[in-house]
């Protein structure tokens, strides 16, 4: 099999899955999916920093404390798939940027994307 058919097989790709502070259970799909297709999981998180003038007036690294806050959301969504006995390799991207042109690109290197439903416009408005 060459390189190009299994890339659009999708062998050898992860399951990447957008991850959020407060939809868990959409993790334990992604990992239950990446278990059965004996794939790698990759958890994907965006955040993007308002614009402020505050942080520079009062040497304040915003951006900074919106990564670790990221970092946090991916390291408590690795732990939450640990304790709950996730099998796959966990990968972590933390990305700056729009969350759906950043879930976008990491579907390009990607078997399945998983996503969760929008709380604040729920799919059945």
């Amino acid at each position: 099999m060459s390189t190009q058919e299994s890339i659009s097989s999708g062998r050898g790709l992860p399951v990447a899955v957008g991850v959020t502070d407060h939809e868990l259970s959409i993790l334990e799909y992604a990992a239950a999916e990446a278990d059965r297709v004996g794939s790698a999981l990759k958890l994907v998180h965006a955040y993007t920093v308002p614009p402020s003038s505050f942080g520079p007036m009062y040497g304040y690294d915003i951006p900074a404390a919106f990564r670790l806050d990221g970092q946090d959301i991916l390291r408590q969504a690795k732990s939450y798939l640990r304790t709950g006995g996730a099998e796959s390799h966990v990968k972590c991207v933390l990305t700056r940027g729009m969350p759906p042109s950043v879930l976008e690109l990491e579907s390009k290197t990607a078997r399945l994307m998983v996503v969760g439903q929008d709380p604040i416009k729920p799919w059945y408005f």
